[in-house]
């Protein structure tokens, strides 16, 4: 419980008793971040946090996530 209030508060999300998904890899369609923008409605109606952590990827699927965390900014970090 302890690692994921550390990844909650660095990621700015609510520490709420929610499960927390974590995706983790380069923001590229190779490793299918392109597929978990497609769900991502469909996720956030569920009662849980979704972190998102990359390193470098494409710029598109960057600037797609960071426009959406504004959006949602409670469930996705």
């Amino acid at each position: 419980m302890v690692c994921k209030q550390v990844v909650q508060r660095a990621l700015e999300l609510p520490t709420h008793d929610v499960p927390l998904l974590a995706v983790i890899g380069r923001l590229t369609p190779q490793k299918r971040f392109d597929l978990v923008l497609e769900v991502l409605s469909e996720l956030v109606v569920l009662d849980v946090q979704i972190a998102a952590v990359s390193g470098t990827g494409d710029h598109w699927l960057e600037r797609k996530f960071s426009k959406r965390s504004h959006i949602i900014r409670t469930r996705l970090g």
